[in-house]
């Protein structure tokens, strides 16, 4: 048999070496944005404002398509653990925020912050007491 004969679109699209290297690369970047949340978390913030590289030598693949591959699966997954990000194209790097504070959570710290304010003021000048 004929090594073409057994030879489909999806061996161009699947590539063992192709999908190795896109995983390499998202875990690499994956492990560096949790190190810098961690860091980020331990000292009181509730979010990171980092950046991904926007060149990836992907065999058989265009940097283009390589780039969307490991930015999507970077995001998705973020995302899937309810993270929430933003990302901003830049010359030769994105721009990714990764925030794990949620809009609801800051108006409760408003709130929270609001109520101590008040308890400060003394009965005699306070409004509705």
């Amino acid at each position: 048999m004929a090594a073409y004969e057994n030879f489909t679109a999806e061996n161009f699209r699947n590539s063992s070496t192709k999908l190795e290297q896109i995983e390499m690369h998202v875990h690499d970047i994956l492990r560096c944005l949790h190190t810098e949340m961690k860091d980020a978390h331990e000292m009181g913030q509730s979010y990171i404002d980092s950046t991904m590289s926007n060149s990836f030598s992907i065999p058989h693949m265009r940097l283009e398509d390589a780039v969307i591959k490991i930015h999507y699966r970077i995001v998705s997954s973020l995302v899937s653990r309810q993270f929430r990000v933003y990302i901003e194209d830049q010359d030769t790097r994105t721009r990714i925020i990764v925030a794990w504070i949620t809009k609801e959570d800051i108006e409760q710290l408003k709130k929270e912050k609001q109520f101590l304010e008040y308890c400060k003021v003394p009965f005699s000048k306070r409004k509705n007491t």
